[in-house]
């Protein structure tokens, strides 16, 4: 969740500010080159809110508890292959598909 939540933060940017005394309302945008990350973090939102379930793609490492990991710890997994367990899940409906 906070890869995608970092991912949306990133992609996006304030665009315009109104405020009155009870609210605030602000316009976000994405940044420059990044519209379509923000729609695939955004879908990911959507859908998660909808009840929907959502492999994360990529490989998720369970020690870092995290699906992105520093380059050493990267470095470090491929040099010893052997110590460390890889697992492919596929996630499928067999009634419809998601649309948001």
């Amino acid at each position: 969740m906070q890869y995608h939540l970092h991912g949306m933060l990133d992609s996006s940017q304030v665009s315009d500010r109104q405020e009155s005394e009870t609210t605030r309302e602000y316009t976000i945008t994405p940044k420059e080159g990044c519209a379509m990350a923000l729609q695939a973090h955004l879908f990911w939102h959507t859908s998660m809110m909808r009840g929907e379930i959502l492999p994360d793609a990529g490989i998720y490492f369970v020690p870092a508890r995290q699906a992105c990991i520093a380059e050493s710890l990267h470095d470090q997994i491929l040099g010893h292959m052997d110590q460390y367990a890889l697992a492919v899940v596929r996630f499928y409906s067999e009634v419809g598909h998601v649309s948001v």
